[in-house]
């Protein structure tokens, strides 16, 4: 899984690729948020240089961790980033004091780095050698102020000792070891998810679940979430008929059947959608305020998202779902502009004027309400 990724770090060293490849270069995605086109490429290489590791990519690193900042700075989510913490830890093995303020810009780069980020790393040079090369620095510098507020104000009143210091960097050496060994395949797994390697992920998946006679409820949801990545629908669907069976309240069967109703619509089977959303439906009117609840919201929801996919006024699973949800969308509160946006669009499928016409009325009320709030 790393090999390749070595030799393409190989031949960075050699001069037969340019680093420039794996600068931040902003792109947008589908739904127009912006994003780092060189992120993936630039994190594979930083786990080829944690098994591979040369002094000489010391130059490397530095030029690496400055697309990481631009990277954590621009993103619309903010985000401390996997590859963000690799790119500082091996820049930290080089033990430089000078490196203390770009883990300090590190710290400010967004809310999330400022919540997340190790301030340790900007003593991982050690506490004497790094508070020597701040205090050289100009007495007006705003690094010098920063650093002083975050680590102390002088080496005597440092926020850590250099034993917490120590301890911090031997914790650091376990999470990124040197020799790529696993001791458990499902690290495997978890590597191949975070490079994004679908065929290795694809194998060592089918592996780890060959391997298990009884599934514990842990497991399922380990395969739920490697199924979807996958988009292996079938099995997607077969995990969590699986998992319906584990859960042991009414509300968690309703929660349970409601994810499953999502797949088998998305995936071509509004009838078998409407059994289980109905089931979940059954469970969850035990409960009074069933529909003043998120998940109660999620279950009218899917309803009208099975009707659309059914599309047939004379289809008699969409007459039975309409007549059901038609029914208890009323006296709903806090309806969100998509949900009702495909009740309209379920009511015109079954050709019933009075209930598009009601809920276009609550649409263009709650419409009116997000423009105000938005003119304010």
């Amino acid at each position: 899984m790393i090999e390749k990724h070595i030799k393409v770090l190989d031949d960075i060293r050699n001069g037969n690729i340019n680093i420039d490849e794996f600068a931040y270069q902003e792109g947008t995605d589908s739904n127009g948020f912006l994003y780092d086109v060189n992120s993936l490429k630039r994190y594979r290489l930083l786990i080829a240089m944690q098994y591979s590791r040369k002094k000489s990519d010391e130059f490397f690193l530095k030029y690496l961790i400055d697309s990481e900042l631009k990277m954590h700075r621009y993103a619309p989510f903010q985000g401390l980033y996997s590859s963000m913490n690799l790119n500082a830890y091996l820049l930290s093995q080089f033990s430089r004091p000078e490196y203390a303020l770009i883990f300090l810009r590190v710290k400010q780069a967004n809310f999330d780095t400022h919540c997340g980020f190790d301030l340790q790393y900007l003593l991982s040079a050690g506490i004497e050698r790094t508070y020597d090369y701040i205090n050289s620095l100009k007495n007006e510098d705003e690094d010098k102020l920063s650093f002083f507020e975050l680590a102390g104000a002088t080496k005597e009143e440092c926020y850590f000792s250099e034993a917490e210091i120590e301890k911090w960097k031997a914790c650091l050496d376990k999470l990124y070891p040197e020799e790529y060994k696993f001791e458990h395949i499902k690290e495997e797994i978890q590597l191949a998810i975070e490079l994004e390697e679908y065929d290795i992920l694809k194998e060592k998946v089918n592996q780890w679940s060959q391997s298990i006679s009884t599934w514990t409820i842990n497991q399922l949801h380990d395969a739920s979430y490697y199924f979807k990545l996958l988009k292996d629908s079938h099995l997607q669907i077969w995990v969590n008929e699986q998992l319906v069976n584990h859960q042991n309240t009414e509300w968690d069967k309703a929660s349970q059947l409601q994810t499953l109703a999502q797949l088998y619509n998305k995936h071509g089977f509004p009838i078998k959608a409407w059994e289980k959303i109905n089931q979940a439906h059954q469970y969850m009117i035990q409960n009074q305020d069933w529909k003043q609840v998120g998940l109660g919201r999620f279950i009218i929801e899917t309803t009208f998202e099975i009707i659309i996919n059914i599309n047939n006024i004379n289809d008699k699973t969409a007459v039975e779902a309409f007549e059901l949800v038609s029914k208890e969308i009323r006296g709903v509160k806090n309806l969100h502009l998509s949900l009702l946006e495909k009740a309209v669009k379920a009511g015109q499928i079954m050709n019933n004027s009075k209930f598009v016409m009601e809920i276009e009325q609550i649409l263009h009320e709650e419409q009116q309400i997000i423009n105000q709030i938005f003119e304010q």
